[in-house]
């Protein structure tokens, strides 16, 4: 409680800093840092899934609090440690922080208004988990200070009890009279030692950096908005279905997985997926009251894992791809897999299915709206966009200001509402760099307007062909004028060749263009993958790329090694310099960039290749220490060749071809030392 008595009340509990930023930042853009902070913790915590809150409050400090400040700290702090006694779930604010309303009048309201001038919030948050089987759920408050320029994290804990997943102590983030951003704790005594607390070193390590870099690097503009994950269904549902389905299917898929991919990636980003699209279509269920489970068709499958899941947890569908995976195998009947390779056209249309899925859909993902748009006027569409493809062709950045990435967003984000739909944007919690997802749900036109909206799609796919070799699309005869072809569900189900069906048109069943072909200059992939990763290169264009780029990386600067060899002597061996790959890859020739640009990764991937001669590190490459051999090797490739005999055949770069030959060895370097004129295996 505040002291009317005296002009500045006495604390017991005092403020200690632990850290502050060395650059000046504007308010403005510390509170733009502060919301992504408060709102989405979990970008930085990683223990958490998410923060849900409970309960809101806009706060009318008394008149006899000197400071929001003072209020928040008084000499009864004590006993705001056991304010609040929660259940699994809900809280009885009433009781639980009579505390603050004994001080403060709390006005409850929907959310944090972060452009409000100088209010004051109180918000009463549950922390969720990322794994509930291992830190529990727990509480906290967060004070919202405007006036102040701060906001204050307090764990909410009964005594003797210890958070998991925030710090045990109440800390606030300050922007200060120096325009700089301080991180504070509230100790009994500003003696207390701190130093060597994880929780300090967190906060000091992992969390100011972001906050600056947040409040520094403009991300929030309007030509490149933020978008929150998650953001279109309840995080609490979605973490409970991601919770359950990897004790389903993680562990049971890891030791089935019969692919070289990693199995880590592919099936929890999978389950991850999965997730989502059965959290947004429970939520879809009920809002809308449909009286089915929800239908999809996946174009592009890939290894059929989210098809396989989506089945077995009760929803009907099928797979489609260019070519099998083994993986395929281990299904069963249920999962409905087809190879097959899609070319858009009439032929392709899906009016039994609810959702046409394109996650990861390469070339075909420009086409999965349109797709969906032609095969019934209920049908929509969830596309993950990743490599950038156009009707016919690879896509060409036209948005300046943006990322590549986010140019090809803005591109389908435009053509899904062109061909008709309206578009929801989200942010999936996936192993992937490229995470933003685009729904497409109900349409933006009436079934009456089919025609004129078809003609408008078929100009758009005119306007971004390459070549603009495109027939007339545009043309939709009125209903009973003509027939309609569409892949029926019992013969795309049960067979493995397609058959055409014809069935009277019906605007709100089908939209038909009238070519059976929309684009004959569109390309699938080639049914037998290409190897793309330099492997298959000319050997000796590979050895004198090799050469040029340890020789302009000796050259570029004058690092040595010092060692003691098995002689006894003493030696240097010279690493030379580090260079950005960004400018190594101009020191190259037009035909070596040429050929290297036609292998997935390029440069990167030739140099990857050749981790024994070169290390590649943030974006910079130098040599490799012929000391490190062996140091990178994985766990799991250890593992494999655990007991068995290491056999040397490819021979010593760095003993043929560096000045100073290799500084091992032969028994220790970890290849084979040999002469120019003896001829090895390679």
């Amino acid at each position: 409680m505040c002291d009317t008595t005296s002009e500045i009340p006495k604390l017991k509990y005092v403020w200690k800093s632990i850290i502050e930023s060395c650059s000046e930042v504007e308010e403005t853009d510390f509170w733009i840092a502060l919301k992504v902070w408060t709102e989405q913790p979990h970008t930085v915590n990683r223990r958490l899934m998410a923060v849900k809150p409970l309960m809101t409050y806009v706060v009318d400090v008394q008149p006899h609090c000197h400071t929001h400040k003072q209020c928040f700290a008084p000499d009864n702090a004590d006993k705001i440690i056991d304010l609040i006694d929660c259940t699994a779930q809900t809280m009885d604010i009433t009781s639980e922080i009579h505390i603050f309303r004994k001080k403060w009048k709390l006005v409850p309201c929907e959310q944090l208004f972060w452009n409000s001038g100088g209010t004051m919030f109180l918000q009463v948050r549950q922390l969720l988990p990322k794994q509930p089987e291992k830190f529990p759920e727990a509480q906290e408050i967060a004070v919202i200070d405007k006036s102040n320029r701060q906001v204050i994290f307090h764990p909410v804990l009964k005594i003797g009890a210890v958070h998991k997943v925030v710090p045990n102590f109440t800390y606030r983030i300050t922007h200060t009279e120096q325009e700089r951003i301080s991180v504070d704790i509230l100790l009994e005594d500003i003696n207390s030692d701190v130093e060597g607390n994880p929780a300090v070193s967190w906060l000091q390590v992992n969390v100011l950096p972001k906050l600056v870099k947040w409040a520094t690097n403009k991300q929030n503009s309007s030509s490149n908005p933020v978008i929150p994950s998650l953001s279109l269904v309840p995080v609490e549902a979605y973490n409970k279905v991601y919770q359950q389905l990897k004790i389903r299917y993680g562990k049971k898929l890891i030791k089935l997985w019969p692919e070289t991919t990693d199995p880590l990636k592919f099936i929890y980003e999978d389950i991850a997926i999965a997730s989502y699209l059965m959290v947004l279509w429970e939520q879809e269920y009920v809002e809308l009251g449909l009286q089915k489970k929800q239908s999809f068709v996946d174009l592009g499958c890939g290894n059929g894992l989210l098809v396989y899941i989506l089945t077995q947890e009760g929803y009907p569908g099928v797979g489609v791809d260019l070519r099998n995976r083994g993986i395929w195998d281990i299904y069963g009947p249920e999962t409905q897999l087809k190879e097959m390779t899609i070319t858009p056209s009439d032929k392709y249309l899906f009016p039994e299915y609810d959702w046409l899925i394109g996650n990861h859909s390469d070339e075909l993902t420009p086409w999965i709206p349109v797709i969906a748009a032609r095969s019934s006027f209920h049908m929509r569409a969830f596309l993950i966009p990743c490599c950038a493809f156009t009707f016919d062709g690879k896509y060409q950045k036209s948005h300046s200001g943006t990322s590549q990435y986010q140019s090809y967003l803005n591109f389908i984000n435009e053509l899904c509402q062109v061909v008709g739909f309206h578009v929801k944007k989200d942010k999936l919690r996936i192993p992937s760099t490229k995470r933003i997802c685009l729904i497409c749900t109900s349409r933006n036109y009436k079934v009456s307007e089919e025609a004129v909206v078809d003609k408008r799609r078929s100009e758009y796919i005119k306007k971004y062909s390459r070549l603009l070799h495109v027939r007339n699309l545009s043309l939709v005869k009125t209903m009973g004028e003509e027939k309609n072809s569409i892949m029926s569900h019992k013969s795309f189900c049960e067979h493995n060749e397609y058959t055409v069906n014809t069935e009277d048109r019906n605007p709100e069943v089908c939209c038909k263009s009238t070519s059976a072909v929309w684009l004959h200059d569109f390309q699938p992939r080639e049914k037998a993958e290409q190897v793309r990763n330099c492997t298959h290169l000319d050997k000796h264009f590979l050895d004198e790329t090799v050469s040029v780029i340890a020789q302009t990386l000796l050259n570029c600067g004058e690092d040595y090694l010092s060692y003691v060899g098995s002689d006894g002597k003493e030696g240097k061996w010279k690493l030379g310099g580090k260079m950005e790959l960004s400018v190594l890859v101009k020191t190259l020739s037009n035909n070596t960039l040429k050929q290297l640009k036609n292998q997935c990764g390029g440069l990167q991937t030739l140099l990857r290749n050749n981790q024994h001669i070169f290390s590649v590190k943030k974006g910079t490459a130098g040599l490799a220490s012929p000391f490190d051999q062996g140091k990178s090797d994985s766990s799991q490739s250890s593992k494999k060749r655990k007991g068995k005999i290491s056999v040397k055949t490819r021979p010593c770069w760095f003993y043929r071809n560096h000045p100073n030959s290799c500084p091992l060895d032969d028994v220790k370097c970890k290849f084979v030392h040999v002469d120019e004129n003896i001829k090895t295996c390679n």
